[in-house]
């Protein structure tokens, strides 16, 4: 299993522009991919998506500044935003 283009997507509070959260971790074991990311001031939330073909899936909205996913196959290669 591999990833590529890890970014993590803020839910704002308000209107005005928060800052990308950058990540400080991305480890994988088996199926599982642990995605670690900083703090952003004023974040409600954070999404994950990942790329599924052509569309983008939620597959996590945490208010957590981490997030251990298990719905990866391994080998399989997936595209994370």
């Amino acid at each position: 299993m591999s990833f590529s283009a890890v970014e993590i997507d803020d839910i704002a509070t308000t209107e005005s522009s928060l800052s990308t959260p950058k990540l400080s971790l991305v480890s994988q074991s088996g199926s599982f991919i642990n995605f670690e990311w900083n703090a952003v001031s004023g974040a409600y939330a954070y999404r994950i998506f990942y790329k599924n073909g052509v569309d983008w899936k939620t597959i996590a909205e945490t208010k957590n500044t981490s997030f251990l996913w298990n719905g990866g196959t391994y080998g399989k290669d997936y595209v994370f935003t």
